[in-house]
This record gives C-alpha cells, structure tokens and sequence, in this order.
C-alpha cells in the first residue's frame, strides 16, 4: 500500500472546510500523480469532510446560553440565541442538535395508539384494526364483528376473514366469512374474494371440497406428500413422466409408483 507524505496528510487536514472537488484542484496544483478517488477516500478517512458541525467550535459562553434553555420552547430559545449572540456562526440546525445533545431539548413522547380509548379503530397497511382492551390490544375488525355476531362459536389464532364483496372496509356481518388456513391456500388458488359475493362463495365452498378430497385421499393412499406440497398420486406419476430425462430411470419410476398405486 502505497503511504502518503507528511506534507499531503497536513494539506489535507486543512481542507476540512473545502468540498472535496476544491481540495482536490488545490492539491493537484502541487501533487497531479494522485488520482481523485484516492484522494476522496484519503480525504474522508481522515475525517475532513467539509460538515457544518465539524468546523464549528462551540465557545463556552454559547453552551452556557443552551443549558440555561432547559423547557423554554425551541423557537423561543433559537430567537434568544441570536438575540444575544447575532455574529455567532450557527445554524439553527446545529443549535437545535446542541441542545438535543446536552439534553435540555423537549423530547416528543412517541404516543401510538395506547392512549387511546377502546373500541377506537386504526388503519394499517389497508386493513381496520379496533382496539378491544387496556393496555393496548388491538385486534382485526373484521374479526370482531364476526365474533361478535357469533356467539358461542370459537374462533381460533389462525382464522382469517374475508370480506365477500372484496371491500375491506364493508363490516356488515353478512359480508364477512371466516375461513380455516388450510381452505386459505385453496381459496387463493382459485381466486379468492371477488367483487361478486357469490363468486366469492363458490370459491369457497370449491376450497372445502378441495381440502376434504385431499384428506380422504390421505386416508385412502390417492395422496402423497412431496416436496411441494400434497398431491393426488396420478398427478404425481404424470410429471414424473414429464420431467424424467433417462428413458430407463423414467420406466424405473412408472413401474415403482404404478406397482404401489397396485398394492393399496
């Protein structure tokens, strides 16, 4: 690694109020062998990067100033600030970061939605959240309301909700459905909520008797479980015809899965 002089290291800390473009023009005035990125990275390495708060040196009579701000509000305390002091180069930027610094900033509380009321309603990511209880639960509306327009029937973590009309934000108990997560996939695959409520339920009661056939068939040995998934055996021996490439190892599988299909 090829080191820099002395005399390029002292030049280059005396840049730090320079953009690296000047200091770079400056510098191949004296030194031209150096190439830009070099000397960029030389230059930020050493940490004299032109930045309004590494050039400002703060006297001792403006940090007593801040600290006597304690709880006077920040516009005030600028105002006060350049008041007093009205040749002193600073920024409000880097007065307001100074008394943040020393602590006698006011610090926003971060409120969320803990204070507020119950049954108060909040919108993430396009879905209805109703808060149900103290401290801070909060759960779907959607779950909600079909609990409570169902009484007595148990719902679990994993249910879902759908809307049957699509709209996320229609919460008429006759428009929301409650789906078990095994239907869910099936319910996906085949489109799952459509503007039509009765599309909607066809689909629905398809993914039920999607779900039923693949557990009888479980039950049955007409279903097998792969990589991908649980798949009717017939499905399974048709791509491994399709995707086998050795003639022999294709007839090797054929055989196999139909002597198997044979014996159940």
């Amino acid at each position: 690694m090829r080191s820099w002089p002395e005399e390029q290291t002292e030049f280059i800390k005396n840049t730090s109020a320079l953009l690296t473009g000047d200091a770079y023009r400056q510098f191949c005035e004296r030194w031209p062998d150096k190439s830009y990125q070099a000397f960029a990275v030389k230059k930020a390495k050493m940490n004299c990067c032109k930045a309004v708060h590494r050039r400002l040196k703060w006297r001792k009579e403006w940090l007593e100033f801040i600290d006597t701000t304690k709880g006077v509000n920040r516009l005030e305390a600028w105002a006060q600030f350049r008041q007093l002091y009205p040749d002193a180069d600073v920024t409000a930027q880097a007065f307001h970061k100074q008394r943040s610094r020393r602590g006698v900033a006011d610090k926003k509380p971060h409120r969320g939605n803990a204070h507020k009321q119950i049954y108060s309603e909040s919108t993430a990511k396009g879905y209805v959240q109703i808060k149900v209880a103290e401290p801070n639960v909060w759960i779907s509306k959607a779950r909600w309301v079909y609990e409570e327009t169902h009484p007595g029937e148990l719902t679990e973590k994993g249910d879902e909700f759908h809307f049957l009309n699509a709209n996320k934000f229609d919460f008429s108990p006759e428009n929301i459905v409650k789906i078990k997560p095994k239907e869910r996939i099936f319910f996906l695959q085949l489109g799952g909520s459509d503007t039509d409520p009765d599309t909607t339920r066809v689909r629905l009661a398809q993914a039920k008797l999607r779900l039923a056939q693949f557990d009888l068939g479980e039950k049955t040995g007409t279903v097998v479980r792969t990589k991908s998934g649980r798949r009717f055996k017939k499905d399974a021996l048709r791509t491994a015809k399709r995707w086998s490439s050795r003639p022999d190892g294709r007839e090797a599988i054929i055989k196999a899965q139909e002597a198997e299909t044979e014996d159940k």
